[in-house]
């Protein structure tokens, strides 16, 4: 249970800091743009560390590569709440999501490899994402939120220090192309996808509450309602074929923002948004499957997967944006629908390398 403990305390941790960092740097006088970056700079951190320590992990092993993530997370954790500065608080997230993306694939690798459904095991990250948003809401303040991210941190190291160390190493390359080539069926209508989905999450709040009408209590009852539809479908999919789930969940993620571009009233949106955590599940677990059972370096892949997804974190909102700007917020989720149906087509044609 020690690697749940370790997924369930990393996942708090991240939920309870991510929910308020514009409104904290907001606090501290960040104007418009530099909290743009702020945003960003946690994406582009996870990118890098996803990538240079998924390789590293297959290579040393996995363990050191989680204790140390959990380490330098919370004494990141720690710093930001005392960070007083947009230029302080900026370097310090971006230290923070170098940090949590050294060690999210290798505890995912390190949780197959011990033989648990991926499925369960991912579905208690949703869980973990509801309380963790919940107990910011009641802390709600800078110095509280990211001293409990801290100690969530700091526990789930403590919880690492205890687990085996993995005996599972395997040579990679040091720019592993040839794995990025193997998997690029699976690799590119995944970016696509979350481009698409990270446009619309950057401008969804304030389309529901500006332009919808929803009130906060309302956006957050629609919020929560993602998590929990993950957390059930997480647990009823593990059987899926691969490719299938991939494809079901990045269609069901193109018809969810079209039905949040038509959204009338609170009940169409939690219904949009049931329909957006079931395509991330059924995306997740099947790109995650694919990876592990496809590929013997299977940190490396599932770390090129996550940053992929630290890169969208960084360039979609900058996207979404822009595109709100210049066309509106519903133009904006029908071209973040369109995008994603695209990569949907894509994920139909693309030769699957790693039959060869």
């Amino acid at each position: 249970m020690r690697i749940e403990g370790i997924q369930i305390l990393a996942s708090t941790s991240i939920a309870s800091a991510m929910l308020f960092v514009p409104i904290f740097a907001k606090e501290i006088g960040s104007k418009d743009w530099q909290i743009g970056i702020i945003v960003a700079s946690y994406g582009l951190a996870s990118f890098l560390s996803s990538f240079i320590f998924g390789r590293f992990a297959d290579v040393h092993g996995k363990k050191i590569v989680i204790n140390i993530g959990l380490f330098f997370a919370a004494v990141t954790s720690f710093l930001l709440a005392f960070a007083n500065t947009p230029f302080l608080f900026s370097i310090l997230r971006f230290l923070n999501g170098f940090s949590t993306g050294m060690f999210f694939s290798a505890v995912v690798v390190y949780a197959y490899e011990l033989r648990r459904k991926l499925g369960g095991f991912i579905s208690l990250s949703s869980l973990s994402w509801i309380f963790g948003q919940a107990v910011a809401g009641v802390l709600a303040v800078q110095k509280n939120v990211f001293l409990f991210g801290g100690l969530c941190f700091l526990a789930a190291f403590f919880f690492s220090l205890f687990i085996q160390r993995d005996k599972n190493k395997v040579y990679v390359e040091k720019m592993p192309v040839r794995i990025i080539r193997k998997n690029f069926s699976v690799y590119l209508p995944f970016m696509l996808r979350h481009i698409g989905a990270h446009m619309a999450w950057a401008i969804l709040p304030v389309y529901l509450y500006i332009t919808v009408g929803i009130p906060k209590i309302g956006i957050s009852i629609i919020y929560i309602t993602n998590h929990i539809t993950q957390f059930f479908v997480f647990r009823r999919i593990e059987n899926v074929d691969p490719i299938k789930s991939m494809r079901i969940g990045i269609l069901l993620t193109s018809l969810g923002m079209f039905l949040f571009s038509q959204t009338k009233n609170i009940y169409h949106g939690i219904f949009s948004n049931a329909v957006l955590g079931s395509g991330w599940a059924f995306l997740y677990l099947g790109t995650l499957n694919y990876l592990t059972k496809k590929n013997i370096e299977k940190t490396t892949a599932v770390g090129i997967l996550h940053s992929i997804q630290g890169f969208c974190l960084a360039l979609g909102p900058i996207l979404g944006g822009f595109s709100a700007e210049f066309f509106g917020y519903r133009a904006t989720l029908i071209l973040a629908s369109i995008i994603s149906f695209s990569a949907f087509l894509i994920s139909l044609f693309i030769k699957d390398h790693s039959r060869n």
